[in-house]
C-alpha cells in the first residue's frame, strides 16, 4: 500500500457522519472542472478528489468539487482566493479563514498568509503529507490537550 492509499486510509476511518454526505466526483467531473477552469491538476490532487474529497473531519474543509454551490467548492475558493491577490500559479486547495493552502503545479502545498498577503515558511511536500500533518494531526493533536 503507497503512502498516499495509507493516508487515504486513515482519514476515511476518522470521517464523521453528517446530515447530508458528500460525494465523491466521476473521473469525467474531474477532467470537466480542470477545462472549465483551463488547468491540469496534479496526479496527486486528482487521487484525493477522487478517493476523499468527500470525507468530513475536524474543522478544515479542503475543497470538493461535486455541490459547487458549497462553500468548500473548488470554484467558490477559487473566488474567494482573489480578493486576497493569491497568486494565480497556485491552486488553493484549502480556505482557512482569510488564508489559503494552495497546490503548487509540482505538488507541493504552501501557506499562503494574509496576514503577511504572502506565503509562510510553513510547506509540505505533497498534499498527502499536508493531509496527515495539518488536516489530521493537527486536529487530532488540539482535541487531546
Amino acid at each position: 500500500m503507497s503512502k498516499a492509499d495509507e493516508i487515504i486510509a486513515r482519514l476515511k476511518s476518522l470521517a464523521e457522519e453528517v446530515p447530508i454526505p458528500k460525494s465523491l466526483p466521476s473521473e469525467d467531473q474531474v477532467l470537466e472542472i480542470e477545462k472549465s477552469l483551463g488547468l491540469n491538476f496534479h496526479d496527486d490532487f486528482k487521487k484525493y478528489l477522487l478517493a476523499a474529497s468527500n470525507v468530513v473531519f475536524g474543522i478544515k474543509e479542503p475543497v470538493q468539487i461535486t455541490n459547487l454551490e458549497a462553500h468548500d467548492s473548488l470554484t467558490e475558493v477559487i473566488e474567494n482566493s482573489k480578493a486576497y491577490e493569491l497568486p494565480q500559479d497556485v491552486l488553493p486547495i484549502c480556505h482557512d479563514n482569510a488564508d489559503f493552502y494552495c497546490l503548487t503545479s509540482t505538488g507541493e502545498v504552501l501557506f499562503w498568509s494574509h496576514d503577511i498577503s504572502n506565503y509562510t515558511e510553513e510547506k509540505w511536500s505533497n498534499i498527502w503529507e499536508w493531509i496527515e500533518q495539518v488536516w489530521i494531526n493537527e486536529y487530532l493533536e488540539g482535541e487531546s490537550e
